[in-house]
């Protein structure tokens, strides 16, 4: 015959049984966790180095003036790796939240205000401080369109520019 106190007793064995697993499942995840933030910071620092040097070399063709061919394929080439680099700062402040301290993350430095406006074909995206256009395919991707387009235009990272989307202005 079982009896109450033979109840209790197996049911904490059980708890701490699943405890256990709870702590070790924990400590699973930070390891894993460690290792992906690991991964991610050697990948930013490649691509930092990576975007040093296109900048670099952007910078010494535009002060050339000669080479002006390859200078949409490097501002394509800068544009792309600012976006890797904006995904991976992403994802690491993800990661940072749920597992460790999280860093401060750090304010924009500079925000720009936009103008978004449908054509046929897409949106037309006015950055209005650079007095410039970009073109973006959906309404969705404007914002990050602009963002890139500021961040190769005045060569800094992503996370540190804001944009504001203000109403378009009416042509009369």
């Amino acid at each position: 015959m079982v009896g109450v106190a033979d109840e209790v007793d197996r049911l904490t064995v059980a708890g701490s049984e699943r405890d256990e697993v709870v702590r070790l499942t924990r400590q699973q995840e930070l390891r894993q966790a460690r290792y992906y933030r690991g991964l991610l910071e050697s990948q930013r620092a490649e691509i930092d180095e990576e975007l040093a040097r296109d900048c670099a070399l952007l910078a010494r063709h535009l002060a050339d003036g000669r080479s002006r061919r390859r200078m949409p394929r490097l501002r394509e080439s800068v544009r792309r790796k600012r976006r890797e680099q904006y995904q991976i700062d992403c994802l690491l402040e993800s990661l940072n939240m749920r597992f460790f301290q999280p860093r401060p993350m750090p304010l924009p430095d500079h925000r720009f205000t936009v103008e978004i406006e449908p054509t046929r074909h897409g949106y037309r995206v006015r950055v209005l401080e650079l007095d410039q256009v970009v073109t973006a395919v959906s309404r969705d991707e404007a914002e990050m369109t602009a963002r890139e387009y500021i961040a190769v235009s005045i060569g800094m990272a992503i996370s540190r520019i804001a944009v504001h989307v203000s109403p378009a202005r009416s042509v009369t």
